[in-house]
């Protein structure tokens, strides 16, 4: 498992990042919302999406190396065609997550 984290920078319009988070909140299912937090289901995963100042951070769990290239691939190209004439960066940030073992059924601590 590997936890990725983007963080969408405006290059230019701060104005961009509305844009942006407005195309998130239409295009995929809210399953959880807080004032600064949203949680959606999208691109077929739970992503916690965070305003930031000046930015918007996304928060997703993913299996393996390829489902990581292929969510970064998938979320930048689909965020550069929401930025219209606005301009936008992604930095991604990943770390592997260790193996945890299924509890056994009926198991106590």
């Amino acid at each position: 498992m590997i936890s990725l984290t983007g963080v969408i920078h405006p290059t230019d319009e701060v104005a961009v990042l509305h844009v942006v988070e407005q195309k998130l909140r239409r295009h995929f299912p809210a399953l959880s919302a807080a004032s600064e937090v949203l949680v959606l289901q999208a691109w077929g995963l739970p992503v916690r999406v965070t305003e930031q100042l000046a930015r918007l951070r996304l928060d997703v769990v993913v299996g393996d190396q390829d489902e990581a290239a292929t969510f970064r691939d998938t979320v930048g190209a689909e965020l550069r065609g929401w930025s219209g004439s606005g301009s936008l960066r992604v930095d991604w940030t990943e770390d592997v997550l260790p193996a945890v073992a299924p509890a056994t059924l009926g198991e106590t601590a």
